[in-house]
């Protein structure tokens, strides 16, 4: 069992996607890891991306992330009036 998404798109040939203990999708990765379901199961925005080339059978490397809020996604600037 993996729960790290992106290794698990990397290395299986079948995933799993469970919650509340029931399965609510099963099948390869590249059609079971999309942002809405995953989105929808972790009640918090994920962005899946496709990295075209990048595995040996020719389908993309799928990543998968948390996507961040505004506030959050850079740090903040640090300038002499707030030093």
């Amino acid at each position: 069992m993996l729960h790290d998404l992106t290794l698990a798109a990397a290395y299986a040939d079948r995933v799993v996607v469970l919650a509340a203990g029931r399965v609510r999708a099963d099948g390869p990765p590249h059609d079971v890891l999309t942002a809405a379901l995953l989105t929808e199961v972790y009640e918090h925005p994920v962005d899946v991306w496709h990295r075209p080339g990048a595995t040996d059978d020719g389908l993309p490397e799928l990543v998968v992330l948390p996507v961040r809020a505004a506030s959050a996604a850079a740090p903040a600037r640090v300038t002499e009036e707030t030093a």
